[in-house]
């Protein structure tokens, strides 16, 4: 996940494409926080409509940067202007500069010599000048393949089959929910084990796949004998402790047994809970 550096994500909207945002927020979260987020463009122009509807669902800052001249861009002169001032307020630890143009090259040399991490993004065609002089440069047009058995490599080889189950699993087509999702996942995956990913729970592996979010998590209360029965067959280590309780409860509701709060620890509370988490599948 990524780290609490404050970056800025500076996008020039002219020599970018719209589809790859996605991919820059991952790219960027890996090595920082971003606190400021912003594209630039000149928005008169119809080319320019197709960022505005990822950027207002992305928290992305629409910066006009009209075109006074024919012909002539004032785009990158607009960043530029506005990559100064945050580097000179303090405001961030470093930037992410989303472009392929190598009138770049002089501010992230700038950004650089004053000790900030500096992070590029942009297609192949990028001259070396402005790569080399980034922290860290990564081609929107060349893919990364992870290496093999890391779960990195598992995670990408198995993402179309997440997205299957999804889709499997979604009553509406936007939203699914993980306990759904779980179950028909030990039906296409007999061996499936979601710490082959690196991942403690599914709601983290699906955020990973950064196609989709996290936006509810539920929780409820399971049964006294529910619970007990877990405990006495999870939890052998503790059966000593537990025998007491175990008749105690048979004798109880659960509404009963969270009154007499002052004889359940945290730690049994939590094992009294059960967790059903719900993704959403990304627009962009």
């Amino acid at each position: 996940m990524a780290n609490n550096l404050p970056i800025a994500i500076l996008i020039d909207g002219d020599n970018a494409s719209p589809e790859k945002l996605n991919e820059v927020i991952r790219f960027a979260t890996t090595h920082g926080n971003p606190i400021i987020k912003r594209v630039y463009a000149d928005w008169t122009k119809p080319s320019s409509n197709r960022w505005k509807e990822v950027a207002y669902e992305t928290s992305f800052r629409l910066i006009e940067a009209p075109s006074y001249v024919s012909k002539k861009n004032t785009t990158d002169i607009a960043l530029v202007i506005d990559a100064m001032d945050i580097l000179l307020a303090g405001m961030v630890k470093g930037f992410c500069i989303v472009s392929s143009d190598s009138d770049y090259t002089l501010l992230t040399q700038r950004i650089r010599e004053a000790g900030l991490l500096i992070l590029g993004y942009g297609e192949s065609k990028t001259p070396l000048s402005f790569v080399n002089t980034c922290s860290k440069f990564q081609y929107s047009d060349k893919e990364i393949f992870p290496a093999e058995n890391t779960p990195a490599f598992f995670l990408q080889r198995d993402a179309p089959l997440f997205d299957k189950v999804f889709e499997e699993a979604s009553t509406d087509g936007e939203t699914a929910s993980t306990s759904v999702m779980g179950s028909l996942l030990r039906k296409h995956i007999p061996k499936y084990n979601i710490r082959r990913y690196q991942c403690k729970t599914l709601l983290i592996l699906y955020e990973r796949l950064g196609k989709y979010e996290i936006i509810e998590v539920l929780f409820y209360v399971l049964h006294p004998l529910q619970w007990m029965k877990s405990t006495f067959y999870s939890s052998k280590e503790h059966f000593p402790y537990f025998v007491p309780e175990i008749i105690f409860r048979l004798l109880i509701t659960a509404e009963e047994y969270f009154v007499s709060s002052r004889i359940v620890s945290i730690h049994q509370l939590t094992k009294y809970l059960s967790f059903s988490g719900y993704v959403k599948r990304l627009l962009f």
